[in-house]
């Protein structure tokens, strides 16, 4: 098994940062800031959301083993044999929400596209171009 660690762009984090603190700014720097019951809602939306957001940043890495990948991406999990990918090429495609940064891979399945962002991109296209040809060869 080998394990290519997700990779989390700058601005993601700073994004993250930014989200977490605007409203303790409000609350700090605002002298007209009344607690109401709709303010404090606000607040445990806003909070709440880090229940997703922290996973996506943190769980974020694919484990490679003889016949199959495994994706893990916060609170999913992507299982894909080898036999079911059709091609992996780089892209740079915003449109994708499982990839923390725009230095993007995409694995084209016979299902569906998986985006992944990994700090050893080459590496893992590499691999995955071996495994592919791997299963060619067997057939």
């Amino acid at each position: 098994m080998k394990r290519f660690d997700g990779k989390t762009a700058w601005w993601v984090w700073f994004l993250f940062i930014i989200y977490n603190l605007i409203p303790a700014f409000i609350v700090v720097f605002d002298t007209t800031f009344v607690w109401t019951f709709s303010t404090i809602m606000g607040f445990v939306v806003c909070y709440l959301l880090d229940i997703i957001w922290i996973p996506i940043m943190v769980r974020d890495w694919v484990d490679v083993y003889d016949d199959y990948f495994v994706f893990y991406y916060g609170f999913l999990k992507f299982a894909v044999k080898f036999e079911n990918v059709i091609g992996v090429q780089k892209t740079h495609n915003p449109i994708s929400t499982t990839a923390n940064s725009l230095d993007r891979i995409c694995v084209q399945t016979k299902k569906k596209n998986i985006y992944l962002s990994l700090y050893k991109n080459d590496e893992f296209i590499e691999l995955i171009n071996s495994k592919i040809n791997q299963n060619k060869n067997v057939k």
